[in-house]
């Protein structure tokens, strides 16, 4: 966030544990209590790693996460920032990407024909 020049405090959290295996850390709900000490009230959750909504999205962190933090915070708030699913600058990037990708190898494989 520094470097779009957003001064906020921020954090990076990881979600998606399943059972009791090790995950990486800090854990999201983890990290609830930590927020809640330090006196913050107002949430936003972006989930970079996920293109498309989720049952994690929509159910873990828009249902799950928003439920305990407003139990600890009462006055306090989340938006959940939604995943890029079908917005056309997202679509037409992925095209680009792909005919882009498609005149790499079009054009290593004339390269490297055998005479």
């Amino acid at each position: 966030l520094n470097h779009i020049k957003i001064h906020c405090a921020h954090a990076i959290v990881f979600q998606s544990r399943v059972g009791k295996l090790p995950w990486t850390e800090p854990n999201l709900f983890e990290t609830i209590e930590q927020w809640a000490q330090k006196g913050h009230k107002n949430i936003v959750i972006a989930m970079p790693s996920f293109v498309a909504d989720c049952i994690e999205t929509l159910e873990e962190i828009g249902v799950r996460f928003k439920e305990q933090w407003l139990k600890r915070v009462p006055d306090g708030s989340v938006t959940v920032v939604p995943c890029v699913n079908h917005d056309p600058k997202w679509i037409q990037a992925v095209s680009n990407w792909i005919e882009e990708t498609q005149r790499t190898i079009t054009s290593t494989s004339h390269d490297t024909k055998v005479q």
